[in-house]
């Protein structure tokens, strides 16, 4: 599917504690997390390889609701 409307699965993973370090100083001088840059990087490699259409977006957090609403701060 390339809409953004596949809802987002949690994938228990085993890294390599070197590999984990390097992807958490990656992700932070990216400045995002380690699992949108993780899923950033599978998303680029998966579209260079085929495996998705180059269309392909991934959705959205499914957390948070909207935040266009200012609040005035409590006291």
């Amino acid at each position: 599917m390339t809409t953004a409307t596949m809802p987002k699965k949690q994938v228990p993973a085993r890294i390599d504690t070197e590999v984990l370090e390097a992807l958490r100083l990656a992700s932070d001088a990216a400045g995002m997390s380690i699992a949108k840059y993780l899923e950033d990087l599978l998303v680029s490699n998966l579209k260079t390889s085929g495996r998705l259409p180059m269309d392909f977006l991934p959705s959205k957090a499914q957390w948070g609701g909207i935040r266009n609403k200012k609040t005035e701060p409590s006291e």
